[in-house]
C-alpha cells in the first residue's frame, strides 16, 4: 500500500517516464529484503548489478537536455 501511495504521489509530480524508471529498483528492496528476513546471501554480481541500476536511474531522472539548452559549452 505504501509503495502505491508514493507512486501516485510521483505521478502528479513528475512524467511516467521518470516515475517508471523507479521500477527497476525492485530488484533491490526486494533482495535487502530477503537478505534481512530471510538470511539470503548477497552476490558481489548483484550490487554491481544494482549499481549500474541505480546510475541509470540517476542518469534517467536528470534533465540534461533542459541543462544543455540553457548552458551551451
Amino acid at each position: 500500500m505504501v509503495a502505491f501511495g508514493i507512486w501516485n504521489v510521483a505521478l502528479r509530480h513528475w512524467p511516467t517516464s521518470k516515475v517508471y524508471l523507479f521500477n527497476n529498483l525492485i530488484p533491490l528492496s526486494t533482495m535487502t529484503w530477503a537478505h534481512f528476513t530471510l538470511g539470503e546471501a548477497v552476490t558481489t554480481t548483484f550490487w554491481l548489478a544494482m549499481a549500474l541500476i541505480v546510475a541509470g536511474v540517476v542518469l534517467g531522472q536528470g534533465n540534461w537536455f533542459r541543462e544543455r539548452v540553457l548552458n551551451p559549452s
